[in-house]
């Protein structure tokens, strides 16, 4: 393991990420609006108090490098960075092209064999994240690796237009 790529700094995405990163020495890579938490500078952006789950520590670890929108990325023969704010602000989601695969993180789940949205208690901007569905949905993936749920490993169109059409985009 050379390289952590992570989509977005909740705890349940980086609770484990100090001890990884001290076992295999590897970069961590970001979003620059995710760096502040993963380093521990700033809290976790959340929706207001009475709308969330209390508030979760993480250790903080160093970034070594941020990710920008259409950045390619040199692992896995070109992994293409898209940002795809909403459930966190600086939330990002990679895509293969040439093999048309999509790691959502958290921009939409699939669970009990659907897709759905993130809860909006845990979204910072639903409205936004919808928006990033959009996006995602416009490069017609055949592929889905969600932060939550299974995979759906080919034919994900018919999937997408459904979801789109349910969540009104």
């Amino acid at each position: 393991v050379k390289r952590i790529l992570i989509t977005h700094a909740h705890p349940d995405h980086i609770g484990g990420l100090p001890k990884v990163q001290q076992a295999t020495g590897a970069e961590v890579w970001c979003h620059a609006l995710e760096k502040p938490v993963i380093e521990g500078q700033q809290p976790i952006v959340r929706r207001p108090a009475g709308l969330r789950p209390p508030d979760m520590k993480v250790t903080p670890v160093p970034v070594a490098r941020t990710l920008s929108d259409n950045e390619m990325l040199p692992m896995l023969g070109g992994l293409q960075v898209i940002f795809t704010p909403g459930h966190a602000p600086g939330h990002i989601s990679f895509w293969h092209p040439e093999r048309r695969i999509l790691i959502t993180g958290d921009v939409m789940f699939y669970m009990l064999n659907r897709m759905t949205q993130p809860l909006a208690a845990l979204t910072v901007d639903a409205e936004e994240n919808k928006r990033s569905i959009k996006k995602v949905i416009a490069l017609k993936p055949d592929s889905l690796l969600f932060g939550h749920g299974n995979p759906v490993v080919g034919n994900a169109a018919p999937l997408l237009e459904e979801f789109a059409k349910r969540i009104g985009i």
